[in-house]
């Protein structure tokens, strides 16, 4: 199988002095290669077939065969590169309508820690949230204030969950938040053993573990329930 670095190298080198740059190669166990490239403008047809042509010079056909297939990030495609990112700062995305604010996610950079949800036009919104008219976004994550309270009411949920889940009979309350995690009372409870501490942390993972593999992590409760 032809190595892609290669390919990207060539066709690195044959971009260098252009606004083209590429995005990334795919090569299946048949040598069937796939470039993508993007521009800080447009890319024309004409431009992929010219660097087709001017990568498969660069290899012996009769040594490993091999197809090769150039095209440009279209609608929709998912960002790959920060240069990519760095062009749409401020800049318009267009998406199919009623793409999901998770999907649009994918075509922005991932910052250090992962996006819990998303201003738009200065309100927030859940990632499952989908685009059917022109909007402002602006992804947050736990570093961000308005993160910080989405992950701590969808963590209250999700403890509440577990609870009433392991302890049926009693009622259980959340009083208040503190520095590193609520303040809970359980009904006719003095508090709880490390072992039931546990107990719960691990139920909660569970929640989580199981709404992830169905694709959708949304625990619903009531606060008071």
């Amino acid at each position: 199988m032809i190595d892609t670095k290669k390919i990207i190298e060539a066709a690195e080198r044959k971009l260098q002095g252009t606004d083209m740059f590429v995005v990334g190669c795919t090569c299946t166990p048949g040598n069937e290669i796939e470039l993508l490239i993007d521009s800080d403008t447009s890319v024309a047809i004409e431009a992929c077939a010219e660097l087709s042509r001017a990568v498969e010079a660069e290899f012996d056909r009769d040594e490993e065969d091999f197809s090769l297939t150039v095209a440009s990030a279209g609608i929709g495609s998912e960002l790959k590169s920060l240069r990519q990112y760095r062009k749409l700062i401020g800049g318009t995305v267009e998406v199919p309508m009623g793409t999901p604010l998770s999907e649009v996610a994918k075509r922005v950079a991932p910052g250090p820690y992962p996006f819990l949800a998303a201003l738009v036009n200065n309100r927030i919104k859940e990632l499952n949230y989908k685009v059917y008219t022109p909007i402002t976004v602006r992804y947050i994550d736990a570093t961000h204030f308005e993160g910080i309270r989405v992950y701590e009411r969808t963590a209250s949920f999700i403890l509440q969950r577990a609870v009433r889940e392991l302890y049926p009979e009693h009622k259980f309350y959340i009083r208040h938040s503190m520095l590193r995690g609520f303040y809970c009372e359980i009904e006719g409870r003095d508090g709880i053993s490390a072992r039931e501490a546990e107990a719960i942390r691990t139920r909660m993972e569970e929640l989580v573990d199981a709404a992830l593999a169905e694709g959708e992590a949304k625990i619903y409760g009531n606060r008071n329930n």
